[in-house]
Order: structure tokens, then sequence, then C-alpha cells
């Protein structure tokens, strides 16, 4: 018996759960430096956007997604928290010089 494939989109319909994107988040930490953070974030963000809209049909300029109500919060969030990121390198930098 043949069981049909889920018809949602999302995370979970490419294999990812919630682990494996903490994992992803932990790795973009490590890999590009704080200061780039805010900028990753905002582009992967508009390419979530993109996804969704083509996923969703596309029909022209009425389907744009409307701009969601946390998405400057997380914006501030996330340069707040590169600032204090940064701040701990600039710490940690300086406790190197002088040993």
């Amino acid at each position: 018996m043949l069981v049909p494939a889920p018809q949602h989109i999302g995370v979970y319909s490419i294999g990812l759960g919630p682990t494996e994107i903490l994992l992803l988040v932990i790795l973009a930490v490590i890999l590009f430096a704080p200061r780039k953070l805010p900028e990753l974030a905002k582009a992967l963000r508009e390419s979530a956007d993109i996804i969704r809209r083509e996923a969703g049909g596309g029909e022209g300029a009425g389907s744009e997604t409307p701009a969601k109500p946390g998405g400057d919060d997380m914006d501030k969030a996330l340069r707040e928290i590169a600032e204090k990121l940064q701040a701990e390198e600039k710490k940690e930098k300086k406790k190197r010089r002088l040993f």
C-alpha cells in the first residue's frame, strides 16, 4: 500500500528538526564572525521569503507576503547579540595582548 507524501512545506519536509536547526545556528555563529550575523540573518530571511512566495504560486506583485510584526524585533535582537559578541571578542583580544 502506497502512502502519499505530506503536502506541507516547511523545515520538517526537508528532514531538518529542531536539533539540526540549532546545530546549524551554532555552526553559523562559529563560522561567521559576529559582525556578519545581522547581514546573514537578513539574507536568510529574504531567501526564505522568496522560497515561500515561489512555493505558494507567486501570482505577481499582489502575492507579496506582509511583513511579520516581530521581524523588526528579531533584527534588533540579532544586532544586540552581535554587538555583545563583538564586545566579548574585543575583551578576549585585549587579554591575549596582555599575556
